[in-house]
């Protein structure tokens, strides 16, 4: 029996996040606040294009399910994880559409 890509990919992102999880509350610009577990980066590391060093950043990244939400992300939305507020600057989607993303967030002191 054959299947399809994105069914394949939604399950192994299932899988990462059980045990990659960290629970997120998405407060959305327009729409309802909700609850669902993504996959966040702290690391906050981006290499400059031009030099190819390293430079620290407020840059975080969050990956998700787009089924997870009940719209899709845009610019400025907002999210709270592990009790800090972060905004989305970018939405990225993956290969596969409408199975997964990343989020670009910054800090939002």
């Amino acid at each position: 029996m054959a299947h399809k890509f994105s069914d394949l990919a939604d399950t192994a992102f299932k899988h990462i996040r059980t045990t990659m999880r960290e629970p997120v509350v998405w407060i959305p610009k327009e729409g309802s606040r909700t609850t669902f577990d993504g996959i966040f980066d702290d690391s906050a590391v981006l290499v400059d294009p031009d030099t190819e060093r390293e430079i620290s950043s407020n840059v975080y990244t969050l990956g998700f399910r787009f089924k997870d939400l009940a719209a899709k992300p845009v610019k400025g939305d907002r999210c709270e994880i592990g009790g800090n507020p972060y905004k989305v600057v970018e939405v990225k989607e993956d290969g596969v559409e409408g199975v997964s993303g990343v989020l670009i967030l910054h800090k939002d002191c």
